[in-house]
């Protein structure tokens, strides 16, 4: 196989996760605010907030369920960390890979509700519970989740990170800058409220 490949898909991946942490950064900038924030929220568009919450909450969920994919799906091949499992199998990275395949189990095991809410919810439109003659209700998920789920993706990630690149990523410093993000868009609400008075 081809190293320039390796780097090329652990490259990407690695984009994914930083954009990842960073949607997550944004989602927590405005909805994981104050009281106060939330009633800010619904004074100035909350039909447009509410579903703009739900289509990040569902693209989180998305990019989970991506991650944890097989490589392969037919003759297609995926962009999802088991793709790198094969980029380190051999004798000489036995431990590493085994690590990296335990580390995966607890990542799938903790995006398992993300992968149900793919399949029923975003990718497809499960009849019953479109219906909502379903005996279960989807699963939700909470920020807690989020978190757990992101940090086991960042210890997988740095783990791959060492091996190839010979460093170590701060995913969970990702954001941006104070004009663009979420506190922004708060910022803006604010002194619009503020000069109405």
């Amino acid at each position: 196989m081809n190293d320039q490949r390796a780097l090329d898909i652990v490259d990407r991946i690695s984009e994914v996760v930083t954009q990842l942490h960073y949607v997550w950064s944004l989602y927590r900038e405005v909805y994981a605010g104050t009281p106060e924030q939330t009633a800010l929220l619904n004074r100035n568009g909350s039909t447009f907030f509410f579903y703009t919450q739900q289509l990040m909450l569902d693209h989180i969920a998305l990019v989970f369920s991506k991650l944890t994919d097989p490589d392969r799906q037919g003759r297609f091949e995926n962009l999802s960390l088991k793709q790198i499992h094969s980029y380190v199998n051999g004798a000489e990275n036995n431990e590493l890979i085994q690590e990296l395949k335990a580390k995966f189990e607890e990542i799938s095991q903790a995006c398992e509700t993300f992968r149900t809410r793919r399949h029923k919810k975003i990718a497809h439109a499960d009849l019953a519970h479109e219906l909502r003659i379903s005996p279960e209700p989807l699963p939700g998920f909470s920020g807690d989740d989020v978190e757990n789920a992101l940090s086991l993706l960042r210890q997988y990630m740095n783990l791959v990170e060492k091996h190839f690149f010979d460093r170590t990523v701060l995913y969970q410093a990702t954001s941006g800058s104070l004009l663009t993000g979420g506190r922004a868009v708060i910022a803006a609400l604010e002194r619009s409220e503020s000069n109405d008075v």
